[in-house]
């Protein structure tokens, strides 16, 4: 799970994604240009490193999300209990009232 931490620039590539997935690539291209101003190479590192990590596929021009936006962000939420708080709920939830 640790391969499903994303940057800046990637969770807002993934935004795109999550909002139209599945995509065709050209049209993933067109979305980041407008969207987010990247130029078609960039898109495509991008894209290609997310593959890697295992959060999309790209297949036969197709790009889908393999995690759900809300997935990521629980995870997300997960990891802030555990890295300040010590995997203590009681912890995070006495130091958030």
């Amino acid at each position: 799970m640790d391969s499903w931490k994303l940057c800046d620039s990637e969770y807002r590539f993934m935004n795109v994604v999550w909002d139209r997935t599945p995509v065709p690539s050209g049209e993933l291209v067109a979305l980041c240009a407008r969207q987010l101003g990247w130029k078609k190479s960039t898109t495509y590192t991008i894209l290609k490193r997310l593959e890697g990590k295992g959060v999309l596929r790209n297949e036969s021009g197709q790009v889908e999300a393999l995690i759900s936006r809300e997935e990521y962000q629980s995870l997300q939420g997960c990891r802030v209990i555990e890295g300040s708080f010590g995997e203590s709920l009681p912890s995070f939830l006495e130091a958030s009232t």
